[in-house]
């Protein structure tokens, strides 16, 4: 790959802005002139303290978050989520949540739920439309007594994304936003818990933003795992064990750069990106495939399929050597897939499309 132009098309740890990786470059051994490292740094320090809520400023700052709401790094990535959202906001075993599941994501969440509470589904879904479309609210079957509803705004693995956020009457709504978190701007009136875990829009994998409505916090098990507990959590700042100084660092690097420009240019910027490809794919005539409802196609995840898996991985290698990398699918379902996440230029995207249209070419004169 020496001397080859890369783009990396990773689902995570996803690419970064050149220019944040350079400033990790040039202050790595010398930390602001304090001649430590970043990775040296003592998380109860001074200087952590105000790195921390320096960061957090920036955050509440660029998705205008209200004061009524924690803003929170937990440790580990959105797995260990799946596991405290039941046992801070889901009350006792014989509780009932409802769970939206619309992909491999939301279903592992409410797998994870199961041990913990009853879960309700909000929807059965046929099954032709399983996982190629979205429920709309008004399909919704809300449990009554529903301790909250959980949903997967944008899902990676297929490829289908929730455009507007859903709307339930009276119970709180978690959503699980790993990877559209800061790709577009939020109306606090329709989420009361964001788990966002960061290696794909704002930093390296190892932590998770977590955002809570404050009136949430205080109401866990009691058997709830110290790691597990928001409120323990929130009480000490938002680092109750050691924490990942590195990627809050990185972090608070990406929220200045993406600060310039304001989460509607990132909003039309995956736009932008995802109909390229969308283009290529739907002008193909079968040769690359994409069954995903068109109003509910991902902005951030372009999924398709060739004709068969030997095609795929055909493309996959003829892809990577020319310096496009890591497009296969998830490794459970396979086939193909364009993840461009926020750092991803939108050169990127104009290569790959040209690539693909030339892969096309060759391959039907062969």
């Amino acid at each position: 790959m020496e001397g080859k132009e890369i783009f990396n098309f990773s689902p995570g740890p996803a690419c970064l802005p050149k220019e944040v990786l350079k400033q990790i470059q040039d202050e790595f051994l010398n930390y602001k002139g304090k001649g430590f490292s970043i990775i040296e740094m003592f998380n109860r320090s001074k200087e952590f303290l105000e790195l921390a809520a320096e960061v957090e400023k920036d955050l509440r700052s660029l998705i205008n978050l209200p004061d009524n709401y924690a803003a929170m790094w937990a440790s580990s990535g959105a797995y260990l989520q799946f596991s405290s959202v039941p046992l801070n906001i889901g009350g006792g075993p014989e509780s009932t949540a409802t769970y939206v599941e619309t992909g491999h994501w939301s279903m592992e969440a409410a797998k994870e739920a199961r041990k913990f509470l009853n879960v309700s589904p909000a929807w059965q879904p046929s099954e032709d439309r399983y996982l190629y479309t979205l429920p709309e609210p008004e399909e919704f079957n809300i449990h009554k007594d529903s301790k909250y509803v959980y949903y997967c705004d944008n899902e990676t693995v297929h490829g289908v994304e929730y455009h507007t956020p859903i709307v339930t009457e009276g119970v709180p709504v978690v959503c699980d936003m790993t990877s559209s978190f800061l790709t577009k701007p939020l109306n606090w009136d329709r989420f009361d818990v964001i788990v966002s875990a960061v290696q794909k829009n704002l930093g390296p994998a190892g932590i998770t933003s977590l955002i809570v409505n404050k009136k949430l916090l205080g109401n866990k098990r009691a058997d709830t795992p110290i790691m597990c507990d928001w409120e323990t959590q929130y009480n000490c700042g938002g680092f109750y064990n050691t924490a990942n100084v590195f990627a809050l660092y990185v972090c608070g690097l990406n929220l200045k750069y993406l600060k310039k420009f304001g989460l509607e240019y990132f909003d039309d910027l995956a736009k932008q990106r995802s109909t390229l490809i969308y283009d290529v794919i739907d002008s193909s005539n079968g040769f690359y495939r994409n069954q995903v409802d068109l109003k509910h196609r991902s902005r951030l995840n372009c999924q398709f399929r060739l004709k068969s898996k030997e095609e795929d991985d055909k493309f996959l290698k003829t892809a990577e050597e020319a310096g496009f990398l890591w497009l296969n699918g998830h490794i459970k379902y396979g086939g193909c897939r364009a993840n461009m996440y926020n750092a991803m230029p939108i050169e990127g995207a104009e290569k790959l499309r040209n690539f693909m249209k030339q892969y096309q070419d060759e391959q039907e004169r062969l």
